[in-house]
């Protein structure tokens, strides 16, 4: 496992250092935008149990489009 880690080292620093040059020209701005994310949190349940979340706001279009 230890060479597997060394190894890994290696090939980072190759990959940081083997990229040099003069940077290319700067690309235009784009729009703003809006992630529009929501995150829900449940708490641990037993896995022999059925468990239904009632998500308030939340449609089958949403979650077709999210999945």
């Amino acid at each position: 496992m230890k060479h597997v880690w060394m190894m890994a080292l290696a090939a980072g620093a190759l990959l940081f250092t083997a990229c040099g040059g003069a940077p290319g020209p700067a690309g235009t701005n784009g729009t703003n935008g809006n992630a529009n994310v929501q995150q829900y949190t449940f708490g641990a349940r037993a896995a022999n149990t059925t468990i239904v979340f009632t998500i308030p706001n939340f449609t089958q279009a949403q979650l077709d489009s999210s999945t």
